[in-house]
């Protein structure tokens, strides 16, 4: 509300944050501490979904070396 109208930002909407993650006070705000743990939360799924594919690929290459 206070930057020129030619500085753009890249995040969420407030309002679809809150439906999203049901987090917070209020819907029309984001706290950093919700915004941090959501992303670490998405990172650590992300971590578990990699351990996987890399013990299914081991397992394939296993597999496919006997």
């Amino acid at each position: 509300k206070t930057e020129n109208e030619d500085v753009t930002h890249m995040g969420p909407i407030a309002e679809d944050f809150a439906e999203a993650f049901d987090l917070g006070h209020t819907a029309e705000h984001i706290t950093v501490t919700d915004i941090n743990g959501v992303a670490l939360a998405a990172i650590q799924g992300l971590q578990q979904q990699v351990q996987e594919l890399k013990a299914e690929l081991a397992a394939l290459r296993a597999e496919a070396a006997e």
